[in-house]
This record gives structure tokens, C-alpha cells and sequence, in this order.
């Protein structure tokens, strides 16, 4: 709250549509047009809630797409975990980092059959860090993430890994409030 504001904390979190976030730096806004576009996933449905937002932009801006999973291991896990009836079953770092690229590949096949270019980044750690760390090492323009992944199971959660990532991050963040929906229904790659 600190950093953004009263203000800003409660657009975010009573938004609906998608809200664009730029710390007050100049330095900060993306640069035109836009060539590198973070897209962190976990996984889940309400993560790629995402993709779509960044999809129309990388069209609009003949843009990249970078996809980004971490594997996250129960140290790094928060308080974004709390109340989970059931943890998932731990697997070897080179298991998870596998699943994680297949996912990811899959992912990229989809974009790549739109004509936009698609690369992938697996790391291990606490997803805001490793969003910040490869937005800083790879010169992205933008993050356009969902606010509701796999933290956020029951509810809406602005707090964990959307929070900590317009806290960190050193570019401007999309952040698009994602909704319960049935799989079948969800129009993503």
C-alpha cells in the first residue's frame, strides 16, 4: 500500500477490467512499441487468464512473448497456501522443471500458431522473484500477469505474487483480475 497508494490498492483490488500500473518513475514507462512481453504462469486456468490481454498487445505491437513458470518448493510457499485442505505431492526439482517446460512448450506451439513469437523461461524459486530478476535481465517491456493463479483458489487474493511483483518489478505490470470459469470455456492457445 506504500508503494502504490490508497487509491491505487483499491482500484486493484475492485477493478474488473484489467489495470495498468506504472510506479511514478519516468524511466518506467514501456517504450514504443512494445517488444518484450513478460507473461508469468503457474499452471492453472485462472493464471492464463493473461494470455488473451497479452496476445492483443503482441499483435498490436508485433511483440514477443515470454512465458515463465517457477518452481516453487514448500520454503518459498506463503501464506498464499494457507488453508489448502491438501499440499500437491512433491516431485524432484527435474521433474517439476520438465513439467514445467512441457507446459510452457505447449503454450509457446499456441502462440507461435497466431504468428507471435514465443519464448519460454523456467526457474526455481519464489515466482515475484524470479518475475523481477527475469525482467531485469531480459530488457522486458511489459508484465501482463493475472492476479488470481494458484494462490488464490477460494478468492481474489491482491497480496501475494501480483503484489510483491508491482512491488519489485522494474517495468510496467498489466494486471488482469482473473474469474472462476469452466475449462472448456476459456479462449487462450
Amino acid at each position: 500500500r506504500a508503494v502504490l497508494g490508497s487509491v491505487a490498492d483499491r482500484v486493484i483490488r475492485s477493478a474488473r477490467q484489467p489495470v495498468f500500473l506504472v510506479r511514478p518513475q519516468e524511466d518506467q514507462m514501456p517504450s514504443a512499441p512494445i517488444r518484450r512481453i513478460l507473461v508469468p504462469l503457474d499452471g492453472s486456468r485462472l493464471a492464463e487468464q493473461a494470455l488473451p490481454e497479452a496476445i492483443t498487445l503482441a499483435k498490436a505491437n508485433q511483440s514477443e512473448i515470454w512465458l515463465l513458470q517457477s518452481v516453487e518448493f514448500p520454503e518459498y510457499w506463503g501464506e498464499e497456501y494457507a488453508g489448502m485442505h491438501a499440499l500437491p505431492v512433491l516431485i524432484s526439482t527435474e521433474e517439476q522443471e520438465a513439467a514445467a517446460r512441457a507446459y510452457l512448450l505447449q503454450m509457446a506451439a499456441g502462440l507461435t500458431a497466431e504468428q507471435i513469437p514465443a519464448q519460454i523461461v523456467v526457474t526455481t524459486g519464489h515466482a515475484a522473484s524470479a518475475i523481477s530478476d527475469v525482467v531485469a535481465d531480459n530488457d522486458m517491456d511489459l508484465i501482463v500477469m493475472s492476479t488470481h493463479g494458484r494462490s488464490g483458489l477460494s478468492r481474489w487474493v491482491f497480496g501475494s505474487v501480483a503484489e510483491k511483483v508491482v512491488r519489485l518489478a522494474e517495468c510496467p505490470v498489466l494486471l488482469i483480475r482473473a474469474q472462476e470459469v469452466n475449462e472448456e470455456n476459456l479462449n487462450v492457445p
